[in-house]
């Protein structure tokens, strides 16, 4: 008995440590499930989890959950699900904005890439690093007056889009814990407010609309717009056409807005527009889409001239006025950090694609994307219960629905500096939507085009308001280069070369400045691209002969044509050089040659070459003057192409022979050669005029004419005939003259005739 105690303890004891040692481990390895009354939610495996800078976190994550009330799937336990996550800090660096692509006269779709495309490129100095879609909206264009809007509130960048008393979010974007904001209903103003620019954009004055759409009293503010309203033809509540309602303008103390930056009127009335006004005092009819302003008041008609900027809108009053960008939600799935169970947009119960927002109890925003109706890829999609047990499972303390379905689209950047979808839309690609939540940081992004063979054009556009840029230097492949404006060509590359890109630069963004290196990037170089030489034209008897030489070592060239006022002519064989068109199919004589070619670049690019064709004289050899007369020939030229493209084709044709007669006079080498020749042999003769030899040395002197009259006639430059002449006078001049001679003896006799005729006098006397 004693025995069998002590073995008993014994066990016991080995049980406990066992439990103990292996209790640890157990913990270490506990797997996290969030379970709530009506769904469970867990993580499988992290297929990603990267730092996208700026303390902005992804995850994808395989996960498993369960759906225990669920309409539209009978296999609900335990499904796979592939969530994708990002948790935003809420710093004053990081921005929330809710995007919709602009149009002057309504709302467009777009799918979530393009909206992060025509954002950057229109705000340059901020960078998206992830976005979502966004609200619920007219994706089927039921509504006819104004189709494919946003069903409830949109406010982005301060903008009041549309006005509708919404469930809604707000981004106040202030870096602080409280930089998310919620309202079961939105509150606006009962008016409309006129807002009016400077040419920096910055308010100058606001004042308070009196009337939408009527006559406005003394000192009363109108605003006149066309609009349309939905026409219903049976009991199906969606509208199947809309009518529309002209509004006049009257011709005094109005200013219209013809092209605005974006108008979106409804019959509600009312209305968001902004633009510059065109037009003043002139009667006319609005357009849908056009606005116009109507006062006799003094003070405002002060501020209103052509040229400014104006706007029209209702404003958000109330704790969402704090926010500057507004969307509106679906159910609330999270609220205090409990999982709602009852609140629901009418899909609680339904497994489907979806997106949801929120944010957690420190301040750090939250968004997720869940993949649906592809089961066969392990992506079943969810109910709103699971969405709410899943935000709870990443600590959400408030959580909303987006719209979700074939919408649900979620993307980053990447390492490389692209924005990627890293979701699988259930469409099999993305949809187009009306607006989405994108998260954008203040970067420089350079941009890099018009890739030549030996440079690279880079740009930033011009940056937007509140962001400076400073000390931009460029390397590309080790050569280092400052960017002083927001374009410059960094030449001096190497043709057919890759190439790597890296450039830091100094940003500075609410009065912070911070020392940042962007993304590297790497391009191909262009091969050496075709060339045009020696692109001329004349005028032969009635036919225009066109001269080229195209030269194309890479065979780039795709087309080519001859281009004029009169038609165009194709360049089927680039190895000819000759093309002969009737002069009477041309209207003027205003030519170019244009080569289509692709760069060789990588990202390969199409380019064209556009080269003019000038007159010149198809028998002109310039080889055949000297350069004086080279210089005279070329001003000729000059003018007459100068000429030529200001005038008429038959002003033109009397330029060119009034030319070819001013240049015909102009002498050739030859002709200048040959006259100076004889010039120079009539000299050599003109030197001998008036002096004697006797025998001996006039044949020398008549040797050394002959021998320098060959050497002249056989020489082709006017410096060797100068050599030529000026050794035969050297010649000439040592040879002595008869006369000097003869005058010696003259002399002589004199003498001895002198001394006789002095003996003989002297004999005499």
């Amino acid at each position: 008995m004693r025995k069998g105690l002590i073995r008993l303890h014994f066990i016991f004891v080995f049980l406990i440590c066992s439990i103990g040692l292996f209790g640890i481990n157990s913990n270490a390895d506990e797997i996290k499930i969030i379970d709530t009354e009506y769904a469970t939610y867990q993580e499988n495996e992290r297929l990603i989890n990267q730092d996208l800078g700026y303390g902005i976190e992804h995850i994808k994550t395989t996960a498993i959950s369960t759906a225990k009330r669920c309409n539209n799937d009978s296999n609900s336990i335990n499904s796979p699900q592939v969530v994708n996550v990002l948790s935003v800090p809420s710093t004053k660096n990081v921005r929330v904005v809710n995007y919709t692509y602009p149009t002057s006269n309504g709302w467009s779709k777009q799918t979530l890439t393009k909206f992060v495309q025509y954002f950057e490129a229109t705000n340059p100095g901020w960078v998206v690093i992830a976005g979502v879609n966004g609200d619920f909206y007219d994706w089927k264009a039921h509504d006819k007056a104004l189709p494919y809007h946003t069903t409830g509130t949109t406010v982005s960048d301060g903008e009041v889009l549309r006005a509708i008393e919404s469930k809604s979010i707000g981004y106040t974007n202030n870096g602080t814990t409280n930089s998310f904001m919620t309202t079961d209903a939105m509150t606006f103003t009962d008016y409309h407010v006129l807002t009016i620019y400077d040419e920096n954009g910055e308010v100058i004055k606001t004042f308070n609309i009196d009337k939408i759409n009527e006559t406005p009293k003394a000192d009363e503010l109108a605003v006149l717009y066309t609009y349309r309203t939905n026409i219903h033809k049976d009991d199906d509540g969606i509208p199947d056409d809309y009518v529309q309602t002209n509004i006049d303008v009257p011709n005094t103390n109005s200013y219209i807005i013809e092209r605005p930056q974006r108008c979106l009127p409804t019959d509600m009335p009312q209305i968001y527009a902004k633009g510059e006004i065109s037009k003043i005092n002139e009667a006319t009819t609005l357009v849908f889409g056009q606005f116009a302003i109507v006062t006799d008041n003094q003070e405002i008609k002060n501020y209103l001239e052509i040229g400014r900027t104006i706007r029209v809108q209702k404003e958000v009053i109330g704790d969402m006025a704090a926010c500057d960008q507004i969307m509106a939600v679906g159910s609330t799935l999270v609220q205090n950090g409990e999982v709602s169970t009852d609140n629901s947009d009418g899909m609680r119960q339904d497994r489907h694609p979806r997106t949801c927002i929120g944010v957690k109890e420190d301040g750090t925003l939250m968004f997720f994307v869940v993949d649906g109706r592809q089961q066969d890829n392990n992506m079943y999609g969810m109910t709103q219960d699971e969405q709410g047990a899943m935000m709870k499972y990443y600590d959400c303390y408030q959580g909303f629905n987006n719209d979700g379905g074939g919408s649900s689209t979620f993307g980053v950047r990447n390492e490389n500096g692209e924005f990627v979808i890293m979701n699988s839309p259930s469409d099999g690609e993305e949809r187009t939507n009306s607006n989405a939540l994108l998260i954008v940081v203040p970067e420089l992004k350079l941009n890099f085009s018009e890739l030549e063979d030996d440079s690279v054009k880079l740009s930033y556009g011009n940056l937007s308001k509140g962001i400076e840029i400073e000390n931009v230097m460029v390397t590309i492949n080790g050569v280092t280069k400052e960017m002083k404006t927001n374009e410059f060509i960094f030449d001096g590359l190497t043709p057919n070369t890759i190439c790597e890109l890296n450039y830091s630069y100094d940003i500075i963004y609410n009065g912070v400045k911070a020392s940042n290196v962007g993304k590297k990037q790497v391009f191909t170089t262009g091969k050496i691209p075709p060339k045009v030489e020696n692109a001329i034209f004349d005028i032969v008897d009635d036919n225009v002969i066109i001269q080229h030489k195209i030269t194309d070592v890479n065979s780039l060239a795709s087309f080519g044509t001859i281009n004029y006022n009169g038609g165009i002519d194709f360049i089927d064989d680039f190895s000819l050089e000759q093309t002969s068109i009737t002069l009477s199919k041309f209207k003027d004589l205003n030519i170019n040659i244009s080569i289509d070619y692709t760069v060789g670049s990588n990202p390969n690019r199409n380019n064209r070459l556009i080269v003019d064709v000038l007159w010149f004289p198809s028998q002109l050899d310039l080889s055949n003057y000297y350069e004086a007369e080279k210089n005279s020939l070329d001003v000729i030229i000059d003018e007459v192409n100068h000429k030529l493209k200001t005038v008429s084709l038959e002003e033109q044709v009397g330029l060119i022979s009034n030319a070819k007669e001013e240049m015909a006079k102009i002498k050739t080498k030859t002709v200048i050669l040959n006259e100076y020749k004889e010039t120079k042999k009539n000299q050599l003769l003109a030197s001998l005029v008036n002096k004697k030899y006797n025998k001996k040395n006039q044949k020398l002197i008549d040797e050394i004419i002959e021998k320098t009259n060959n050497n002249i006639d056989n020489s082709d430059s006017l410096e060797e005939i100068d050599e030529i002449f000026q050794n035969a006078i050297d010649e000439i001049n040592e040879i002595k003259t008869k006369g000097c001679n003869s005058n010696t003896s003259a002399l002589l006799f004199a003498l001895c005739s002198s001394l006789i005729a002095i003996k003989i006098l002297l004999k005499k006397y």
